[in-house]
């Protein structure tokens, strides 16, 4: 993946433990104007998503982009052709041993989706972070036992957050967004519950 911009504003979150500073940063690069979400608050998504993993160190990227941008990724890296929710990047281990990753989130897709959801597209915009940084940290969704765990661990980092998932009975088509209801038998492929978003022969 091309290397992004300076990120406008870095994460850094430090602390002890075990007597030893354990460090997790997280660079955003902000490239689009349909979300207004808080670096803060992206920071504090992939903090939590790692933490709840067990990861202590760690150097993250998130870029919020829009849907051509993730579309031309998407068919570059996975040879799709059709724009996504979240694509994540391993990158191997920083010096010191720490994951070292990039989150791609179309914040685009993430305001056309939140209404049918029943909530703010920032929430949305917010599970599309933790699920890529959950990728990065091993989880994965190819199956139906994989990803009903994925989904409780994303449940479990957005209440952390104070955010509740809305529960929506299921419409034709569609599953509920309840984080332990049955595996649907269809649902829109790009949703990003049904993918694993990596690159290609990438690790982890």
């Amino acid at each position: 993946m091309p290397e992004p911009k300076q990120p406008t504003a870095p994460g850094v979150s430090k602390y002890a433990l075990g007597g030893k500073t354990q460090v997790i940063s997280v660079s955003v690069v902000d490239e689009q104007a349909y979300v207004r979400l808080p670096r803060r608050r992206i920071v504090q998504a992939v903090r939590t998503a790692l933490e709840s993993a067990g990861l202590r160190r760690a150097r993250m990227t998130v870029a919020l982009i829009d849907d051509q941008r993730i579309r031309q990724l998407n068919r570059q890296f996975l040879q799709e052709d059709e724009p996504t929710d979240v694509l994540s990047f391993p990158m191997g281990r920083t010096g010191q041993g720490g994951l070292e990753g990039e989150i791609v989130v179309s914040a685009q897709r993430a305001a056309a989706t939140a209404a049918q959801y029943g909530w703010k597209p920032e929430d949305e915009l917010l599970l599309y972070i933790i699920h890529g940084a959950l990728h990065l940290a091993g989880f994965d969704d190819t199956t139906a036992a994989k990803r009903q765990r994925m989904r409780r661990q994303e449940a479990l980092c957005l209440e952390r957050l104070g955010v509740r998932q809305p529960t929506l009975p299921a419409k034709p088509g569609r599953a509920s967004r309840t984080p332990n209801s049955p595996e649907p038998a269809k649902e829109p492929k790009t949703r990003l519950r049904r993918r694993s978003r990596r690159s290609p022969g990438a690790d982890g």
